[in-house]
């Protein structure tokens, strides 16, 4: 039957982390949405625009550093007992 309503699209299989019995007890680790791959990027846009000389691409560096951090800080702190 579970076959059967997966192919007709009207079901979906639980992950591993989603299923509620191999998690009793164990709280799932919440990570940020950027999981630390746009700080690099940001950090790396701040550097190449000190380096060129370019004011505009170290607002766009800080903004997106800005933004992700603040992302990441509303996930960690605010959205984990939802």
């Amino acid at each position: 039957m579970m076959d059967r309503l997966l192919s007709q699209g009207g079901a979906r299989r639980l992950s591993q982390d989603q299923h509620p019995r191999k998690n009793q007890g164990r709280r799932l680790r919440v990570e940020g949405i950027t999981n630390g791959r746009l700080y690099y990027l940001s950090v790396a846009i701040i550097l190449v625009a000190i380096l060129l000389h370019q004011p505009l691409l170290v607002v766009v560096g800080l903004l997106i550093l800005v933004i992700s951090g603040t992302t990441d800080i509303w996930v960690r702190y605010c959205r984990q007992d939802l």
